[in-house]
């Protein structure tokens, strides 16, 4: 419920990015990633990327990628992670988020959200029966 909330604030503000095929052909080289955030900064809302030295962007895959894990790791103001393992602090913490692979990476986190609400509408109906 958290993680919603801020994805939508964020979302509002314009500091969500939604890439198609970004994490694709990543040979996790550190000038490819520094690359590509030079290349989101050439968009006016993302133009903090390249120059903020500190909590630019959570990139989110969604799944594990060793070889995006490598291209980000030499950059500070970035950090990596699932769609799985997101959570409200990462994105609180970064300015930015950033879903790579976005159509695979939302479809994770409905995945996720939709099964939290299931065990939240569970436990509701639970409660009411026992009460």
């Amino acid at each position: 419920r958290a993680l919603t909330s801020v994805l939508s604030r964020k979302r509002l503000d314009e500091e969500v990015l939604f890439l198609t095929a970004a994490g694709e052909g990543f040979s996790g080289k550190t000038k490819e990633a520094f690359a590509l955030l030079q290349a989101f900064a050439s968009i006016a809302a993302f133009a903090p990327l390249a120059t903020k030295p500190r909590n630019a962007a959570v990139v989110v895959t969604p799944e594990y990628d060793p070889l995006v894990l490598r291209a980000f790791a030499n950059i500070p103001s970035v950090k990596v992670t699932t769609a799985r393992e997101l959570n409200p602090r990462d994105a609180l913490q970064k300015r930015f988020v950033v879903f790579l692979d976005a159509p695979k990476a939302l479809e994770v986190l409905a995945q996720r959200v939709a099964a939290a609400l299931q065990r939240r509408r569970a436990a509701a109906a639970e409660a009411a029966v026992s009460s």
